[in-house]
């Protein structure tokens, strides 16, 4: 799908609050799926309210550069119109917070003031990386994460990962609020 036909898309379902399927990926290296609605876009990035399986999980903000395709057949419309039987328009589509989506910069600036654990993965197979934890220092090309590891252990260092890698970053869900409250420090 070409760039300027995924922006005029998101445009779209973000103004209509229409659920969205969105295959994210990077040249031939990966492929993955985010499905749900969009709270926000700007020209280079979106934040999408996950929604899977009828269950709202979390945010994530994805590069509309790594958006390879989006659909919305008539599969995706009969689960719109579930989930807006299920929920009402202000839960799938309102946020109480603000996140700048100018650049990773902002957003990382604008994720460490509230507070949040974050999940910053760069899903390229040869790369395949993923950081939970708080942010420690936003950097010009890079955010420091404190990560915790599988066990709850923190690292002694927090882990830098280069904005150029990140593919998407989710925070707000269940796996990261969850387990955030069971580190060991």
């Amino acid at each position: 799908m070409k760039v300027e036909k995924i922006v005029i898309t998101l445009k779209k379902h973000f103004k209509e609050n229409l659920y969205i399927r969105i295959t994210r990926g990077f040249k031939k290296d990966f492929s993955e799926l985010s499905k749900g609605y969009l709270i926000d876009l700007s020209s280079d990035f979106v934040l999408l309210k996950e929604l899977d399986d009828f269950i709202i999980d979390g945010y994530n903000i994805i590069p509309i550069n790594r958006i390879k395709n989006l659909r919305y057949n008539e599969n995706d419309k009969y689960f719109d119109f579930i989930s807006k039987s299920e929920f009402s328009l202000e839960e799938l589509v309102s946020k109480d917070f603000d996140v700048n989506l100018n650049s990773w910069e902002s957003i990382f600036k604008s994720l460490k003031s509230l507070d949040k654990t974050i999940i910053s993965e760069c899903e390229k197979y040869k790369h395949n990386y993923f950081a939970i934890g708080k942010i420690n220092k936003v950097k010009e090309d890079s955010v420091l994460i404190d990560y915790f590891n599988a066990q709850g252990v923190l690292d002694a260092k927090p882990v830098e990962h280069k904005f150029k890698w990140i593919t998407k970053v989710t925070f707000d869900d269940d796996y990261s609020k969850v387990f955030s409250k069971y580190i060991k420090c």
